[in-house]
């Protein structure tokens, strides 16, 4: 099964402006993405760790309190 189109003339003028205008929404949400994504990213930082102090756990409540 063959697909063919039958244009009129002056019609292959609009299927090439309405492609380009695909193509170019296509690249700007694209590069839009890729902004905020990048903004993002900038935003967070590098991923250091956070306080690396041990905690100090006991198995019953200090009494010093005066409770």
């Amino acid at each position: 099964m063959v697909l063919r189109l039958e244009c009129r003339p002056g019609t292959a003028g609009l299927v090439d402006i309405v492609a380009i205008s695909i193509l170019v929404l296509h690249w700007s949400a694209v590069l839009t993405v890729a902004i905020a994504a990048f903004i993002v990213k900038v935003m967070k930082g590098p991923a250091d760790v956070a306080d690396v102090d041990p905690v100090e756990d006991s198995e019953s409540p200090d009494s010093s309190d005066g409770r």
